[in-house]
C-alpha cells in the first residue's frame, strides 16, 4: 500500500502547472520546472517579460530541453498503477491522451472526443457536447444516409461509364466508316485524275498534230509560192534582153502573171488552252470552297451617304448626290465605302461579290479594336487579305 501511495503522490507531483495534467511530450526550463512544451509556448506568447509560471523566475531567451526521463517516469508510474482488469478496461476505452481519463463526450462543433475535463476547457465552451452513444448513434444514421448517396455516385458512375464506352465503340465505327469512304473517295478521284490527266494530254497530242500538219502545209505553199515568183522573175529577166519586137510580143501575158501573182493563204497557227483545261466543277478548290461558302449581308449603318443599300441588303450601288448631313459616327471611311453585317471571329470562310461597271474596286477584310466605354469602333485596320471571289460583270 505505501508504494501504491507513493506512486500515486509521484502521479500529482508529475502533473503539468499550467493545464493540471498528464505532462505531455515534459520539457524543463532554467529555473528546473517542469511543463508541457505546449502549455509553455502558450503561456510565454502571452508574455512580455519570460518567466516561470511557478516561481516567476526571469527566463531571459525562453529556452526549453526535453526532458525524456521524466517523461518515461510517467509512463511507468502509470503503468504500476493501472492494474490488470484496469489495464483491460482502459484498453477498451480509449483515454484522453491529454488529462488521461475516460472519453465520454463528443463535441459535435469541433467533431472530437473529449475526457470530462477536457469539458471544461476555454475552448469548447459553448460548444454542442453530447455524450457519446447519444453522437455515435446520430452519426451512424447519418453515415448510413452518406453510404446510400455515394452507392448512388456509383451507380451515376457506372451508367456514366457505359455510356461513355459506348459512345467511344460508336465513335470507333463512325471512324472507321469514315476512314473507309475517305479511302473509297481517295482512289475514286485518284483513278479521275489519272484518266483526265490522259484525256487532257491526249487533247495536247492531237492539237499538237494538227498545228504540225498546218505547219508543213503552209511550208509546202511558201515553196510552191518561192518557185512560181523564181519562175516568173527569169522570165522577166530573159524577155528583158530580147529586142523591142520580141521584148512587146506577149507582153500582157506577162503583165498578167506578175499581176495575178499573190502570196499563199496559210494556217493560223493556234493553240487552245480552254479545251485541255479541267472545268472549274471538276476543280478541288472549287469543291472545297463550297464548305465554307456563307451569304453576307451589307450594314446599312456603315454605308457612305453617296451609296444605296438594296432592302434586302445584297446589293449597293453608288449614287453620285452631295452629303446634306455629317457622316454617321459608324462611318468607317471617307470614300464610298460598305462593311458587311456579319461577324467572324473563327473558323474559315468564302463569299462572292459581283462588281459591275466599275474600273476599281476593293474588297478587304477588316477587324475592329473597339475603344473601352466607346459605341463607335475605336479603330479599323484593313488587312486587305483574300476574304472572297470577285466577279466582274463589266
Amino acid at each position: 500500500m505505501a508504494m501504491q501511495a507513493a506512486l500515486a503522490e509521484f502521479q500529482v507531483e508529475s502533473k503539468c502547472p499550467v493545464c493540471l495534467g498528464k505532462l505531455s511530450d515534459p520539457v524543463t526550463i532554467d529555473c528546473g520546472h517542469n511543463f508541457c512544451r505546449l502549455c509553455i509556448r502558450q503561456c510565454w506568447a502571452q508574455m512580455e517579460l519570460l518567466s516561470c509560471p511557478v516561481c516567476r523566475h526571469r527566463c531571459m531567451e525562453g529556452h526549453f530541453w526535453s526532458n525524456h526521463q521524466m517523461e518515461r517516469m510517467i509512463e511507468m508510474t502509470q503503468q504500476l498503477l493501472t492494474g490488470p482488469s484496469e489495464e483491460r478496461r482502459l484498453k477498451e476505452k480509449p483515454l484522453c491522451e491529454q488529462h488521461w481519463q475516460v472519453l465520454v463526450h463528443f463535441c459535435e462543433d469541433d467533431l472530437q472526443l473529449l475526457c470530462q475535463r477536457c469539458t471544461q476547457h476555454p475552448e469548447h465552451q459553448g460548444h454542442c457536447v453530447r455524450p457519446i452513444k447519444e453522437a455515435a448513434a446520430d452519426h451512424r444514421l447519418k453515415l448510413k444516409t452518406r453510404i446510400t448517396s455515394l452507392n448512388d455516385h456509383v451507380r451515376h458512375a457506372q451508367q456514366a461509364l457505359a455510356a461513355q464506352y459506348k459512345k467511344c465503340v460508336c465513335l470507333g465505327q463512325e471512324l472507321e466508316d469514315q476512314r473507309q469512304q475517305l479511302s473509297t473517295e481517295s482512289t475514286y478521284l485518284k483513278m479521275l485524275v489519272e484518266q483526265k490527266h490522259n484525256a487532257f494530254l491526249a487533247k495536247v497530242q492531237k492539237q499538237q498534230e494538227h498545228i504540225q500538219q498546218q505547219l508543213e502545209a503552209n511550208e509546202m505553199a511558201l515553196n510552191n509560192h518561192a518557185y512560181h515568183v523564181e519562175v516568173l522573175c527569169r522570165e522577166i529577166a530573159e524577155k528583158s534582153k530580147m529586142t523591142e519586137t520580141k521584148l512587146l510580143t506577149n507582153i500582157k501575158s506577162t503583165l498578167s502573171k506578175c499581176e495575178s501573182l499573190a502570196p499563199p493563204d496559210l494556217h493560223t497557227l493556234s493553240f487552245r488552252k480552254d479545251a485541255c483545261a479541267i472545268a472549274l466543277q471538276l476543280s478541288a478548290l472549287q469543291r472545297i470552297r463550297k464548305n465554307f461558302r456563307v451569304e453576307v449581308t451589307l450594314d446599312p449603318q456603315t454605308a457612305h451617304p453617296n451609296l444605296w443599300v438594296s432592302k434586302d441588303k445584297k446589293s449597293v450601288a453608288f449614287m453620285q448626290t452631295e452629303p446634306t448631313e455629317p457622316l454617321y459616327p459608324m462611318h468607317v471611311m471617307d470614300y464610298p465605302s460598305i462593311l458587311g453585317a456579319a461577324r467572324f471571329t473563327s473558323g474559315r470562310h468564302f463569299w462572292e461579290v459581283q462588281v459591275e461597271d466599275k474600273d476599281a474596286w476593293t474588297v478587304c477584310s477588316r477587324e475592329w479594336h473597339a475603344e473601352p466605354g466607346g459605341d463607335p469602333p475605336g479603330g479599323l485596320r484593313s488587312k486587305c487579305e483574300a476574304g472572297g471571289a470577285v466577279i466582274d460583270r463589266r
